[in-house]
């Protein structure tokens, strides 16, 4: 993290799941940034709350595990706060009203700034926006999406050889490779 720090990167991204145990992660970024004594205001800290664990009350997105995951992430992380928290998934088990009342709670408690969603539908976002305004609640305001490079390369294989049979493999692996060189070379900038 100091690496990065000095070399102009300050937003650090977490989650209560990554780590060998629930949570591990949080604790060593937690142990860090106290080590590093850096100043809260110098650094952005997101973490992402939906598996807490194998109860049955430690994962998902009902109000009792975002309310409970965010202090349990906090202490973690040793921090007051963090400047952006997420729906690491959907849960189509939680309503969504739910869901958007819990996240706005954890914002008007100060516990987060800003809450956002990972690998959420367009319809899902729409929907707690909705809900949101309608009620007077915050809506999500950052999104982590599922969309990258590595997933079109999935999509254009899927694409490619499975919806047109038909068309020459070869043409389209040709394709892909043009399509995936393109899209990750590095630019050269001048400094």
């Amino acid at each position: 993290m100091r690496v990065a720090f000095e070399n102009g990167i300050n937003f650090f991204d977490n989650a209560e799941a990554y780590g060998l145990k629930t949570g591990d992660a949080e604790i060593i970024m937690g142990a860090s940034l106290k080590e590093l004594g850096w100043n809260r205001s110098d650094y952005v800290i997101s973490t992402k709350l939906f598996w807490g664990g194998a109860g049955e009350n430690l994962r998902g997105l009902s109000r009792k595990h975002l309310l409970e995951g965010m202090v349990a992430s906090l202490k973690r992380l040793q921090l007051e706060y963090v400047d952006i928290v997420f729906a690491h998934r959907p849960d189509p088990g939680t309503p969504m009203e739910e869901v958007v009342r819990g996240f706005t709670h954890i914002v008007n408690q100060g516990q987060a700034l800003y809450w956002g969603s990972s690998e959420w539908t367009s319809q899902q976002i729409t929907e707690a926006y909705w809900i949101a305004r309608t009620y007077g609640l915050i809506p999500p305001v950052v999104g982590q999406d599922l969309f990258c490079l590595f997933f079109l390369f999935f999509f254009l294989i899927y694409f490619f050889f499975f919806l047109n049979p038909q068309l020459s493999s070869n043409i389209y692996i040709i394709y892909i490779c043009i399509y995936l060189h393109r899209a990750t070379r590095v630019q050269h900038v001048p400094s």
